[in-house]
Parts: C-alpha cells; sequence; structure tokens
C-alpha cells in the first residue's frame, strides 16, 4: 500500500531491497553433525595469535576476565597479577584443518580448564620457578601475621555453623556443600544477560554464547478456544506433550536434533487461551527447547532447522501466526528473532510485531493498545487485536520496504502464508524491525 511505504520512507529509507517470491522458505536440513573427530592431518603454520583469541572469546561464557596467550603447548591467563595455565592439547598442530564448529568446541573445553585454573599465587612466571614482588609480599606477610588469628577463629566458628544450619526452607545443610545448582543458574544468568546486552548493540551470537538461552516457537490460532496444547499431532513432535517436567523432541523429520537425549535435552510446553469481552479468542502455545537442544540455533547453518521445526509445526496444528526466536531462561524479553508466519502480509506483520514487541522492554507499542482505559497491566489479547487492525493493509510492497530495511526477507505465494526471515548476523534485526512496523502502523507512543 503506497501511503504505508511513503509513511515508512519517511521514518527511514530502505538500506536493502527484499525480493518475494515463492513458497515459504523452508530448507532440508542435513543430520545433526557428527561427534567430533580429529582426523591426521600434516603439519600447517599454526596461529597461537587466532588460537588465544578463540579462547578468549570463549572465556566469556564462563565469567572470567584476563588475557590469554599461548606458550608453547599451554594456553596461559593472565589477570592483574594472578596466572593459570593449562595444556592445550595435541589437537593444536590440527587447527588449520578444523572447521568452525570443531573449534568452538575444543576452545570451550579449555576456557573452563582456564577457569577453573585461576589459583596460583600472586606473581609472574619465568621458567619453571615463580618470582613474587618483595615489595608486596612483605606487607602480606605482615597482614597474616597480624590477623592470623582472626582469620583461623572465623574459619573455625563459620565450619561449626554449617554443620548446623539450615537453609530459607528449613531444611539441615550438611558442612562443606554448596548450592550448585544455583551457582550454575547464576552463572548462566549472568552469561546470557552479558549476550543480551551485545545483541542489543547489534552483536552477533555463536556457540559460544549458548548458557542460560532457550530457544522458543510460539504458535497462535485465532478465532479458537481450544488449546493448541491438546491437538494429537504433537505426538509425532514429542514424546510425552502434556508432561509438565519436560519431554523428549522425536520429530522424524528432524533426526539429528531427534537422537539428542541427554537429561537437558527437554521441551516444555505452555499452553494459553485468550478471551475478550466481545467473545473473541485466540489459543496460544509456546514450546520451550532446552539444553544442548539450542546449540544449532546458535550456529549459522543449524539455525534453519528450527524454522523447519516451526514450519512442520504450523502446518500440523494450523495455526494462524508463528514465530521463532531466543530468550534467557530468567527472562521474558524475546531476542534473536529470526522467522515469522502469518496467513498474509498483514498477518506476518502481526506475527513479528506481536511476538518481538509484546515481549520487549518497553513494549514497542502505545499503552492504549494494550490496555483498556482505567485498566491496568497487559491486555495480551487486546494487544494482539490492535496489531492486527492496524497492519492488515500491509501489502507485499509494504512489508518489503519494511523487513528490507533490516536486510530481512519476505516469502509466500500469492494467497498464501507469508514468511518473514532474517540474516544470522546482526541478532537485533527483528527487534528494530518491529519498532519500526509500530511506528508506521501508527501504534507506537505518540500516536494517539
Amino acid at each position: 500500500m503506497r501511503a504505508i511505504v511513503e509513511a515508512f520512507m519517511k521514518e527511514r529509507p530502505p538500506a536493502a531491497q527484499t525480493r518475494i517470491f515463492g513458497s515459504p522458505l523452508v530448507e532440508d536440513e542435513p543430520s545433526a553433525q557428527p561427534p567430533i573427530e580429529l582426523p591426521a592431518a600434516p603439519v600447517q603454520a599454526v596461529d597461537h595469535g587466532q588460537i588465544a583469541r578463540y579462547i578468549q572469546e570463549a572465556l566469556g561464557k564462563f565469567g572470567a576476565p584476563g588475557n590469554v596467550s599461548i606458550e608453547e603447548k599451554f594456553a596461559v591467563l593472565t589477570y592483574e597479577r594472578e596466572i593459570a595455565r593449562v595444556e592445550v592439547g595435541a589437537w593444536m598442530r590440527q587447527w588449520p584443518s578444523f572447521d568452525e564448529g570443531t573449534r568452538r568446541t575444543l576452545v570451550i573445553e579449555v576456557a573452563g580448564r582456564l577457569s577453573g585454573a585461576r589459583s596460583q599465587p600472586l606473581g609472574r612466571l619465568k621458567g619453571p620457578g615463580l618470582l613474587i614482588d618483595l615489595s608486596i609480599a612483605l606487607p602480606l606477610f605482615a597482614l597474616v601475621l597480624f590477623g592470623g588469628y582472626f582469620i583461623i577463629t572465623r574459619f573455625w566458628t563459620a565450619t561449626e555453623e554449617s554443620k548446623i544450619g539450615l537453609d530459607s526452607n528449613e531444611n539441615v545443610v550438611r558442612a562443606g556443600t554448596k548450592s550448585e545448582p544455583m551457582d550454575r543458574d547464576s552463572r548462566a544468568s549472568a552469561s546470557c544477560k552479558s549476550t543480551q546486552a551485545r545483541v542489543f548493540q547489534g552483536g552477533s551470537v555463536s556457540v559460544a554464547d549458548v548458557d542460560g538461552w532457550l530457544v522458543e516457537i510460539m504458535l497462535m490460532k485465532a478465532g479458537t478456544s481450544k488449546p493448541l496444547g491438546s491437538h494429537p499431532a504433537l505426538k509425532r513432535f514429542f514424546s510425552e506433550p502434556g508432561n509438565a517436567q519436560g519431554s523428549l523432541f522425536t520429530w522424524e523429520d528432524e533426526p539429528g536434533l531427534a537422537s539428542i537425549m541427554t537429561s537437558d535435552t527437554l521441551t516444555h510446553l505452555r499452553q494459553e487461551v485468550l478471551f475478550s469481552p466481545s467473545g473473541q479468542s485466540i489459543s496460544v502455545l509456546t514450546i520451550a527447547f532446552a539444553g544442548m537442544l539450542v546449540d544449532p540455533y546458535f550456529q549459522t547453518n543449524g539455525r534453519r532447522r528450527y524454522y523447519h521445526i516451526a514450519q512442520g509445526l504450523s502446518d500440523a496444528l494450523q495455526a494462524t501466526h508463528v514465530g521463532v526466536y531466543a530468550r534467557c531462561f530468567d527472562d521474558d524479553i524475546h531476542a534473536l528473532g529470526g522467522w515469522f508466519q502469518g496467513p498474509d502480509s498483514g498477518g506476518a506483520a502481526t506475527a513479528l510485531l506481536y511476538i518481538m514487541g509484546i515481549y520487549a522492554r518497553p513494549l514497542h507499542i502505545a499503552s492504549p493498545f494494550y490496555r483498556a482505559p482505567g485498566s491496568k497491566g497487559l491486555d495480551r489479547l487486546r494487544a494482539f487485536e490492535s496489531i492486527q487492525e492496524h497492519t492488515q493493509n500491509f501489502d507485499r510492497a509494504a512489508l518489503a520496504t519494511v523487513v528490507g530495511s533490516e536486510g530481512g526477507m519476505a516469502t509466500g505465494k500469492t494467497g498464501g502464508p507469508v514468511t518473514i526471515t532474517f540474516p544470522f548476523t546482526d541478532g537485533n534485526r527483528a527487534s528494530r524491525v518491529s519498532r519500526s512496523m509500530a511506528r508506521v502502523a501508527n501504534l507506537a507512543a505518540g500516536a494517539r
């Protein structure tokens, strides 16, 4: 529609052209990558600086600061006056022959050992020995003598207390134990928030960034009050779709993901049916993929596996609006949006703006469009209906203009569903398009 295109052009000229053609973009995917093998390879020149940079990047997921260098067959981490060193392994000689996925997997293992080895004394390494700066050692020695008694008595007291201490639920805490799950969750949360902040600044992700993330597929069916979670077709995709503890992913059309069956590779389904006072309803099903199932979404070629799954679920459940994205496990902000589908061009715009814009902070649409006058909180059905009303006039040209401004692509046959996809790089593209759509559709703050 010319008016929509002209309105968007005033907001932001398109930076790239977008083609709309063919059927929705769904490609058959290869099976999952086989276990890493280290094939024999001739000795090649090894870029130690490159290996150090890879390890440095991987250390970010462990929250371990410092500078990494390679010294002979060791990786050395230096932070202030701390030094940790671990043996890299014989694979370093074959580094030039490895693909990107193998490199990331190997350096993550080294980074984990380096992070755990940061316990060497203060000083600097020289040959086989360790030199200590006396200007620091003498005051430290005096401090130890002066405070020794206090430290020892406090340690003794803490040990005794730990034998009879209680946690917040009044369960006995045994001496020497720690809440490891809480520790892991805290680290995963911090890692995910750090990656999310980088994504919001236009950064890209890799398999080294998977900690703390969930990949989700949201499926909606407008005009029905029947829960999508009870659809019998779900049994083709999940072993126990109704199990609150989680279910294995079993869809035979994606055997690479279906073959991953570890304790943390579960999917969780949650559903809701939204009703309005006027009697309108929409059924929503959100499927969260966890554990090692997340890894493909953080790989350039692997992400399309999720688009294939989303298309398969959409067809099986006859969903009207669908989206694929990732989020931190302890946050409801939808980030890393990649794939969206609606019944037509306007419906695809509705799916993207609702799934990304209503789960943003702040929301991408103004409050009159998601809550009635005098009410508080978020009315999701009101938000969906407002977005649907204001985007229904998006024709193909208008959708192409808005989506293409961020390098996205819209595909679909005339009269059939339209699919929006975004490149792997710069994970914030879908969020930026959502904000642009809100402005063009007069849904943003100040529109009323």
